[in-house]
């Protein structure tokens, strides 16, 4: 599922005309509307906190991109070993600049470093600080309060094997507390993590799907800013889907959306500590992009979401309902599949008897299968 969102200035557009067509100067509509739209964000902002994550990057990464790898044989070997030892910040106090004004050679010679105190900075120099060699960066992730009890779900998968503290989390911008996990689950990348200090009012979560058509407030999960727009059923962006009644409809990731009837099971195991449990198919799936050539050469599949099995287990509940490699899934029960974190979230609230909707060999067909819990 793809997600397209109509600009509000369109919409702003669309009711001051309406208004000077009225001959209207005042545009209250405009002003209502402006009204409504500042309350739907105070009472999002109030069911909200910021969690932050440290992530672990690859190490191979960071050596490749850091300038130390760039121009490091170029340079006599016991002031690239200074330099290294300064990057990494190993606790000698030492910081490294680069001075431009010292590049007399050719461009492709790096400017001569300096591995002495930060100098004293005049409006003539322009000391250029060598940043640190570290795979470790902070990122802020928004957390939806599910309680009064502190708990919050981060649309982030976050591994405590990784975590050596207490995760920071920010309150209205006035407050700081931290949190601890609770329980994560990888395969549809939500953590429920717990405040020590419990915040805010507890979020609503949508019943059913917003329709094609509804106005919903987007917030986006990495970053401080929101929009308003019109949501047509398809998804291109990240965000916290917010309807007009103030509750959660849906998260969409990476062009993918997860609607609160399909994790809610999930999150409902996570709060209480417990690892997911889900039903079994026994298959290897993957998604159908948009683009896929395969659309082109299939009328029946068309633009809707799906999963092409890429394998079968043997003696598994796939193998034991017929399905084959090659098949695709286009629904779960009355869940679409697309991707593995909306299968994941699918699979967790089935079992027994599922039917599931799959085209072979460019017919549509149903395909019932005995699902069991793990």
């Amino acid at each position: 599922m793809r997600q397209v969102f109509v600009a509000i200035a369109m919409l702003t557009a669309l009711v001051a005309g309406g208004a000077i067509a009225r001959g209207q100067t005042t545009m209250p509509s405009l002003a209502a509307l402006d009204r409504e739209v500042q309350q739907l964000f105070r009472d999002a902002q109030e069911r909200t906190v910021r969690v932050i994550v440290p992530i672990h990057l690859p190490a191979r990464l960071i050596e490749q991109e850091h300038p130390l790898a760039r121009w490091g044989q170029q340079l006599d070997p016991k002031v690239r070993e200074q330099l290294a030892a300064a990057a990494r910040n190993d606790g000698n106090g030492m910081r490294v600049f680069v001075d431009p004004r010292a590049a007399t050679t050719p461009a492709t010679q790096p400017a001569q470093p300096s591995t002495q105190p930060a100098p004293q900075l005049s409006q003539e120099q322009n000391f250029v600080p060598l940043t640190p060699q570290t795979t470790l960066v902070n990122a802020e992730f928004i957390g939806l309060v599910l309680d009064a009890r502190g708990d919050v779900l981060v649309p982030l998968f976050i591994d405590a094997a990784y975590q050596q503290g207490p995760l920071h989390v920010t309150v209205d911008d006035h407050r700081v507390t931290t949190a601890t996990i609770v329980a994560a689950d990888r395969q549809t990348s939500l953590t429920v993590v717990r405040l020590a200090q419990p915040a805010g009012q507890a979020v609503k979560f949508a019943q059913a799907k917003p329709a094609a058509g509804s106005l919903l407030l987007m917030m986006s999960p990495t970053r401080r800013v929101a929009r308003l727009g019109v949501w047509s059923g398809i998804a291109d962006d990240n965000a916290i889907l917010v309807a007009l009644d103030g509750s959660v409809a849906g998260i969409v990731r990476n062009g993918h959306a997860l609607y609160p009837a399909m994790f809610g099971p999930v999150v409902d195991q996570l709060v209480r500590g417990e690892q997911v449990r889900r039903a079994t198919l026994g298959v290897l799936i993957r998604e159908i992009p948009a683009d896929d050539p395969r659309r082109g050469q299939l009328e029946v599949l068309g633009s809707r979401p799906a999963a092409r099995v890429d394998g079968v287990f043997e003696n598994s509940a796939a193998a034991r309902a017929g399905l084959r490699a090659g098949d695709l899934i286009l629904s779960m029960g009355d869940q679409p599949v697309e991707d593995v974190a909306t299968f994941a979230a699918a699979i967790a609230n089935q079992r027994g008897p599922t039917a599931f909707r799959i085209i072979r060999d460019g017919k549509e067909m149903t395909v019932k299968v005995e699902l069991q819990a793990q």
